[in-house]
């Protein structure tokens, strides 16, 4: 779905400057951890973030407290996908 969406994109002459994945697992598994690096590939855009599973239950300050924590600083955050795939074995 993700290259599909980001080729669609790409042919109706929009950017896509990056993705956030939406609900990390607290446990990832195989398929999760392989996402780290096979969604950059496919889709021909880094990542810029990942958002843990149940971050939607947060009380809305506490969601935009957290955050940054979640998003890299291109989008105004201290997450480090690097960081995030070495600690998640990607």
């Amino acid at each position: 779905t993700t290259e599909l969406t980001a080729r669609e994109l790409r042919s109706r002459g929009l950017e896509l400057p990056g993705l956030v994945i939406g609900s990390w697992p607290g446990s990832p598994d195989l398929a999760a951890r392989c996402n780290l690096a096979d969604l950059p590939d496919v889709s021909g855009a880094p990542l810029l973030g990942a958002v843990p599973a149940g971050a939607g239950s947060l009380v809305p300050a506490g969601f935009r407290s957290a955050a940054p924590r979640w998003l890299a600083p291109p989008l105004h955050g201290t997450w480090d996908a690097e960081a995030f795939g070495t600690r998640h074995g990607a």
